[in-house]
């Protein structure tokens, strides 16, 4: 990085090379101090971006078609959910009831069943009654699919 600086004329060239700084001229000290500062902060911050980068890139992690579909289906069923469940009023946030639901050849619900009640049974029959309007993605026709509610 090469930082210029102009007053009237030329006062000096300052470089940041890993960190090193390297003055080409030095005319006047109260710039040169100024240019430091200002190259030091900028050489810095770049070296932060890159390492921020670095660990990202890290962090990042890759999926394969059969996951990413998964993922699809996942938010196809949760907007069918938000479509047509309605919690009951005045109940607590921290209940969820898990219901396994049997989906047909043909994308109709076949068979609904609690496998984790919420213990407030209003709850639960709130859960099955959306499932019983919902409609399916095409991949989960023919098998059953586990879906948990919960505000």
């Amino acid at each position: 990085m090469l930082i210029y600086a102009y007053n009237k004329s030329f006062l000096g060239v300052l470089q940041c090379f890993r960190g090193v700084f390297v003055v080409q001229h030095n005319k006047y000290k109260i710039a040169l101090i100024f240019l430091v500062l200002f190259a030091g902060s900028a050489c810095i911050a770049r070296k932060r971006r890159v390492a921020r980068a670095r660990k990202a890139k890290k962090q990042a992690f890759r999926i394969g078609q059969k996951e990413l579909d998964a993922l699809n289906v996942q938010y196809d069923i949760e907007r069918e959910v938000a479509k047509y469940w309605r919690p009951p009023a005045d109940v607590s946030k921290k209940l969820l009831c898990t219901a396994n639901v049997v989906v047909d050849q043909e994308g109709k619900v076949q068979k609904v069943t609690v496998i984790k009640s919420s213990g407030l049974s209003i709850y639960d029959i709130s859960a099955k009654a959306a499932v019983a309007k919902m409609s399916f993605p095409k991949s989960v026709w023919g098998k059953e699919v586990n879906i948990t509610f919960n505000q």
